[in-house]
């Protein structure tokens, strides 16, 4: 049994691999993260946040790398990228067509295109609707923040807190659109793919694009590890 952690931002998800199954066992608020939340043994970690990898860093406890990952997805120069990102390659190199496409819809948006000869080609970072949503409240002092929601907006409504939501929700799903547009001009993509925490909602904006399983991050976390 090996633990993968997913270290975001604003949340940690948990789960565990045996035999080739992975599951979902468990979200921390990455701020509260400590030894305490998983199992001892061994761990493999994709961390975006180096004071919640300091703080659980120990014997047993490995860090994905880009550079480490070459012989699963080539890098190149970006192979300093989020670890995040090189799980999305990685799962996505392992078990879809390419050249494919990943946006990872969380806390930033990224974009991330794989080449048929398995070569990491480019892509995009962006603000994501929890970054806009305090982005706003911070710099317009009558704006408050507003709270995130799982439903897509689909009608105007005349109260501050709703224009706010359907501003930054729908604008964020024409920016997706506007960037997707983009990189399928540029790339005969195989693969669409739509993984991270507001995947769900996205998907219900831009349905052309296919959701992945559950376990996508955790997957690619397992292969960049030496699991499989």
């Amino acid at each position: 049994m090996v633990t993968l952690l997913d270290i975001g931002n604003s949340h940690t998800g948990i789960a565990q691999y045996d035999n080739g199954k992975i599951t979902l066992t468990g979200v921390v608020d990455t701020p509260m993260l400590s030894r305490s939340d998983f199992p001892e043994g061994r761990a493999i970690v994709a961390s975006v946040v180096p004071y919640a990898s300091k703080r659980i860093a120990g014997p047993g406890i490995d860090f994905i790398r880009g550079r480490e990952c070459n012989h699963l997805v080539d890098f190149g120069m970006s192979h300093e990228m989020g670890a995040d990102r090189v799980a999305d390659c990685v799962a996505m190199a392992a078990a879809y067509k390419l050249p494919g496409l990943v946006i990872d819809v969380g806390t930033a948006i990224t974009f991330d295109i794989v080449g048929s000869d398995r070569r990491y080609l480019g892509g995009s970072i962006s603000p994501g609707r929890a970054l806009m949503r305090s982005a706003l409240a911070a710099g317009a002092a009558l704006l408050p923040p507003i709270p995130m929601s799982e439903n897509y907006p689909d009608s105007v409504e005349n109260t501050t807190v709703s224009q706010i939501a359907f501003g930054i929700d729908r604008g964020i799903a024409g920016m997706v659109r506007e960037l997707l547009d983009y990189f399928t001009s540029m790339y005969k993509l195989e693969t669409l793919l739509l993984t991270g925490g507001d995947a769900k909602l996205f998907h219900e904006a831009i349905p052309e694009l296919t959701l992945a399983p559950e376990d996508f991050m955790y997957r690619g976390i397992a292969i960049a590890g030496g699991l499989e």
